[in-house]
């Protein structure tokens, strides 16, 4: 049945508000609810957009225009007045009204001002439930330590020079803790914090007991990073084997969770994890489904530690898991008032222009991010200009003659089956783009880049899918091959056959073409796609001023992706506007945790 929009429907859609699936959504529920008012089905509709933006739920107020990143610039719209809007919502039939009402059978949930749908409800009450549990009740705790002992190790391990107090403070935090979260921006030694936390829990208890690790990150690569980060931080200790630790190499949360095709996770609250410490690396990345979904996969004893950096982008799906909980002031215990969250502030590595440009970015200072980018210091390089694709070779020659060059190396690589050397050149530069799609786009400019390519070398590509050389980005996971979205590799030849190598948290497999349905090829991508990497240097092309993708969490993400060289390619309207723009996301999560209830379950 086709639903079409009317009254303040068609006009929100012709906006660009909401889309079909809004129109449709708020006039289907009305219709099984009974609801006639064109306030109620528009707030409906408007949920869907809101979760689409990466919102939980809808925070209905006078400045709700301004959550919209989709609104085309000058649309005058008639909004429902706040009041007015609140009090439809409040009596409607598809409604279930405070966070009492057990009706669970509405399909909207209205508490305060903050509208959800159901499902999303559920999952930001079952994730604060289990945060308060894990606070509040000893049941809940891993098993106390002796708070002596503890500061005995943590400083027998300490480094000077290479580790800081704050550091040293995350670890007795990280050990003391049931939930606990570990902040820092890049350099400031959050895996070597990690490394710390791993020795001292080795050496504390008796070693013929046990304690078993697990460590995941979101995406396959960003599950390597870590293994590979934890791998050369933890021999700097100096000890070549765990005495107490059974330490899992790095994996994919869905990888741990046990991802079933089509079918949710085979771990759950009736089958959980069996470890007694669970690392989270690049929390930002963790929707709020998944974050609950891992929560209540947890043993009462686990200890969880969640590690990234809160000023990058959050994860694409709703909810800003991370920025909520480092705004929570989450104390250790219901009896411990330390914070459970620690902020890593010193940078050990992450030094010169590039991380002054980040620094200024995250502070959202326009006039010291334009002058260090106007500073043509080393190591920082800005293109003012509006990036086009079609002019790669005619407007942009030095980002042509990277390019070039990458493509010979990583082409040399494929045709010796070097799979990881391959890997390894297609790291040294990424070009990365704020949109997928359009002039701005991964996938225009990915589709620019490899005409360029045939164009400029002998036999490249010669027309075929699959040939030498292609850089490929998984899209989809396939936990039966082991293959998460977001893996990168590269296709080459293995005598007469070709193979794809594949980077992932299992390190580089070599697997067949004919298996790897949800592949594109990789000469550019999204910044989104990139969290969890670092490449050697990286080229941001940035959207007009107008795109709703300019905020201040893309444009840092992006520069922090580079370890020795940051090209940005933009307008100074575009940079002004990014810098200045805070992603905003409504979400309940942090407010209920501050709130949160003493439990009686101790």
């Amino acid at each position: 049945m086709i639903i079409s929009a009317t009254g303040l429907l068609a006009d929100f859609s012709e906006a660009g508000i909401i889309d079909a699936a809004g129109v449709h959504l708020g006039r289907t529920l009305a219709r099984l609810c009974g609801e006639r008012r064109p306030e109620a089905m528009l707030a409906a509709a408007l949920c869907v957009a809101a979760q689409q933006s990466g919102s939980v739920c809808l925070s209905i107020d006078e400045q709700i225009p301004i959550h919209f990143p989709r609104l085309t610039p000058g649309s005058r719209l008639n909004w429902p007045k706040t009041s007015t809007w609140l009090d439809i919502l409040s009596s409607s039939p598809m409604v279930s009204v405070g966070a009492d009402d057990l009706d669970a059978a509405r399909p909207l949930r209205l508490v305060g001002p903050l509208l959800y749908l159901e499902r999303a409800w559920v999952a930001e009450s079952m994730m604060t439930k289990v945060l308060t549990e894990r606070w509040n009740s000893p049941r809940t705790s891993p098993p106390p330590t002796d708070p002596v002992m503890l500061t005995e190790r943590v400083a027998d391990r300490f480094l000077p020079g290479r580790t800081s107090l704050t550091q040293r403070r995350a670890v007795v935090t990280a050990v003391s803790a049931a939930t606990s979260v570990i902040s820092g921006g890049p350099g400031t030694g959050k895996t070597t914090t990690i490394a710390l936390l791993l020795k001292v829990l080795d050496e504390l208890g008796p070693h013929d007991v046990p304690l078993t690790v697990s460590l995941a990150s979101f995406t396959g690569k960003a599950a390597a990073r870590m293994q590979e980060s934890l791998d050369q931080a933890t021999a700097g200790f100096g000890e070549p084997t765990w005495r107490r630790l059974r330490i899992g190499r790095a994996t994919t949360l869905h990888s741990l969770l046990g991802s079933l095709p089509h079918r949710g996770f085979r771990h759950g609250p009736d089958n959980p994890l069996s470890c007694d410490l669970l690392v989270i690396d690049e929390t930002s990345m963790v929707s709020l489904q998944l974050m609950t979904t891992v929560l209540t996969s947890l043993l009462p004893t686990t200890r969880l530690v969640m590690v990234g950096d809160a000023g990058q982008l959050s994860s694409v799906d709703a909810g800003a898991v991370l920025a909520d909980l480092v705004s929570t002031g989450m104390s250790i215990s219901a009896v411990d008032a330390r914070p459970a969250v620690v902020e890593l502030t010193e940078s050990h590595r992450f030094t010169g222009s590039i991380a002054d440009l980040a620094t200024s970015v995250r502070n959202g200072d326009v006039v010291q991010t334009l002058d260090i980018l106007e500073s043509e210091a080393t190591g920082v390089e800005w293109l003012e200009m509006d990036p086009n694709p079609s002019e790669i070779t005619s407007s942009l020659p030095g980002l042509r003659d990277e390019i070039l060059d990458q493509a010979s190396e990583v082409l040399n690589a494929a045709q010796r089956g070097d799979a990881s050397a391959g890997i390894t050149a297609l790291d040294r530069h990424r070009l990365l783009c704020a949109h997928r799609h359009g002039r701005y786009g991964a996938m225009m400019w990915s589709a620019a880049i490899e005409e360029m390519l045939r164009v400029s070398m002998d036999d490249y590509a010669l027309g075929a899918t699959w040939y030498p050389g292609r850089p490929v980005l998984v899209t989809r996971n396939v936990p039966e091959l082991g293959i998460a979205n977001g893996d990168t590799g590269v296709v080459v030849r293995q005598g007469s056959k070709l193979q794809v190598g594949l980077a992932g948290g299992a390190g580089v497999q070599l697997l067949s073409p004919m298996v790897l349905e949800a592949v594109e090829t990789l000469h550019a991508m999204t910044i989104h796609k990139s969290q969890g990497s670092e490449y050697d240097a990286v080229s941001v092309i940035l959207p007009s001023a107008d795109s709703p993708m300019l905020v201040r969490e893309l444009i840092y993400t992006a520069i922090t992706r580079a370890r020795h060289q940051v090209r940005i390619i933009g307008t100074r309207e575009a940079i002004t506007k990014a810098v200045s723009t805070p992603a905003r996301r409504a979400s309940g999560l942090a407010d209920r945790l501050r709130l949160r209830p003493e439990s009686s379950a101790g």
